[in-house]
């Protein structure tokens, strides 16, 4: 149906529709996610900013900085801000840009409690950034004596490939990201124990069950 043969009423409707299809499939890499860590925000934050520092006295946490990896924390009101960067390695003292922004929330729980709302979108001129090189290559092809249906396959292919690339790119980044959240605040996040069932019969209650079922064990082990 034609743009100017939508109803009125409907046009709102299907802008909302249009908004909320695109963001998740185009601007944002991740459905938002939630952590829940057992510390005050400000501790939260104070443990990333000091992780995000490469250090001897945190070997454990090299694994992040791989590939001359680097975080950049940028305090923000009720959160943080995350970008990324690493080496250029085919030109010295010369770094990446980052292409993705990893955003926090933190929505403190009593007192030693805080849950964290992450969401992570594609940096707005990286997601532009995709457009330069087919659109350059188009202005070329249009000129290129062949047929034009081949012509206007290549130049969707161009699109294509450039936009796969970019996202896939800027999603390496948000996995990187989120897995130095996770890594600097490992020693803050609950264990969670899987919960039996009452009526298991594996489940011992006391000192004399165990006893009980360990003599069993024994003699069964004992016999065969």
């Amino acid at each position: 149906m034609p743009a100017d043969q939508v109803p009125v009423e409907m046009r709102p409707r299907l802008l909302a529709w249009g908004i909320r299809y695109l963001l998740p499939h185009v601007w944002y890499l991740y459905p938002p996610g939630e952590l829940l860590i057992q510390a005050p925000f400000e501790i939260c934050l104070e443990t990333m900013m000091t992780a995000a520092k490469p250090s001897v006295q945190r070997l454990h946490l090299s694994n992040i900085f791989a590939g001359g990896r680097r975080y950049h924390i940028q305090p923000t009101p009720g959160g943080f801000r995350i970008v990324t960067t690493h080496k250029v390695f085919w030109r010295q003292r010369r770094r990446t840009k980052p292409t993705a922004i990893l955003s926090g929330r933190f929505a403190p729980i009593g007192d030693d409690l805080t849950q964290i709302e992450l969401d992570i979108r594609i940096r707005t001129g990286y997601l532009l950034d995709f457009l330069l090189l087919p659109a350059f290559m188009t202005s070329i092809l249009i000129y290129v004596p062949w047929n034009s249906t081949l012509v206007t396959m290549l130049i969707v292919l161009l699109f294509t490939l450039s936009w796969f690339g970019h996202r896939y790119n800027a999603m390496m980044e948000a996995h990187a990201m989120v897995w130095f959240v996770k890594k600097s605040l490992a020693d803050f996040i609950p264990v969670q124990f899987m919960a039996l069932e009452g009526d298991t019969a594996n489940v011992l209650y006391d000192n004399r069950d165990f006893e009980e079922a360990w003599q069993k064990f024994y003699t069964r082990y004992r016999m065969e």
